[in-house]
């Protein structure tokens, strides 16, 4: 057994100069940690490095505030739809291009405060989706229509009522001067108007219907068959315009060579029918006819015409 060995020391601290004995193993247990000083706390180590001082732990610093992200965009609310509208064409009495009557046909122009989708119970078109405006044509008849615009479940709801023509009147533009003289005969030029004047019916046309002659007696029973008599319109639509006048000008005349004069007449009731321009087929009669009547005055061969409440006369 190897005897212990003893290293001498002197314990400076208390100021004894005598030395102490630490024995071997304590001085290998320090060794294999390398020096007193790895063996010592890390509070220790730290006093060493600061001067003898106590290091003082330091607080992270804090942590900056996330910033903000985008402020989310606020719901939108649909708002309540509201219909405005007018009419593209005039009325000939005046009357406002908002007016909630038309004519068969006639071009409504509706406005929603917003896009939205739209229905019409009648005419075209019957919808219309995602759109501000409108452009409605009203139906070829008569006709009660909804218009509806629907926002996000809201709705706003027009009601338009549409008539058809009801009547013609004529307006005198000339009398007819071309007649020989000596010879029976007059004549006049004149332009239809279409009631009601509330409405337009641009966008219609009419027609005069060929009818047989009635009525017919003295000069014109004399002179003349029935067939000679009927009445030939031609049977052509021609166009409305705006103003409710005709495109044409009709021309009501009898020349009436045969002598001696004496007293007669003959009449024709007039059909009448309209339609709507972009319609096909023969259209629909008018509720009330035209009576163009002619008269053979006197044995000097007066002769007076009248049709559509308005009349012309002429003696040879």
């Amino acid at each position: 057994m190897r005897p212990k060995m003893y290293r001498r020391c002197i314990h400076r601290n208390s100021g004894n100069t005598q030395p102490f004995f630490q024995p071997a193993a304590a001085r290998s247990e320090r060794s294999a940690e390398g020096s007193f000083f790895a063996a010592a706390p890390e509070a220790y180590r730290s006093a060493q490095q600061t001067g003898g001082k106590e290091a003082t732990a330091t607080s992270p610093a804090p942590s900056a505030a996330p910033k903000p992200g985008p402020t989310p965009p606020a719901p939108i609310v649909a708002p309540k739809p509201v219909i405005t509208h007018k009419t593209l064409f005039k009325a000939p009495n005046g009357a406002a291009n908002t007016r909630k009557t038309v004519g068969i046909g006639e071009v409504v122009e509706f406005a929603g405060n917003a896009a939205g989708n739209w229905s019409a119970s009648n005419g075209t078109p019957l919808i219309e989706a995602n759109k501000k405006v409108l452009k409605w044509t009203a139906p070829e008849r008569a006709n009660t229509t909804d218009i509806i615009l629907e926002i996000g479940g809201k709705q706003d709801k027009v009601t338009m009522k549409t008539i058809e023509p009801e009547d013609i009147i004529g307006k005198k533009k000339s009398d007819h001067t071309d007649f020989k003289k000596g010879v029976a005969g007059a004549g006049m030029s004149l332009r239809f108007h279409y009631l009601p004047k509330k409405v337009s019916f641009g966008n219609c046309e009419a027609k005069e219907v060929s009818d047989k002659a009635t009525d017919i007696t003295g000069y014109y029973r004399k002179h003349y068959t029935d067939e000679q008599l009927k009445h030939d319109s031609g049977d052509t639509f021609t166009s409305i315009q705006e103003n409710n006048q005709d495109s044409a000008l009709d021309n009501a005349r009898t020349n009436d060579p045969y002598t001696p004069w004496e007293k007669g007449t003959f009449v024709w009731v007039i059909p009448n029918k309209f339609r709507v321009k972009t319609e096909s087929g023969d259209g629909e009669k008018f509720k009330k006819d035209v009576t163009q009547s002619f008269t053979m005055v006197n044995k000097k061969g007066k002769i007076t015409i009248t049709k559509a409440t308005t009349s012309c006369e002429r003696t040879p």
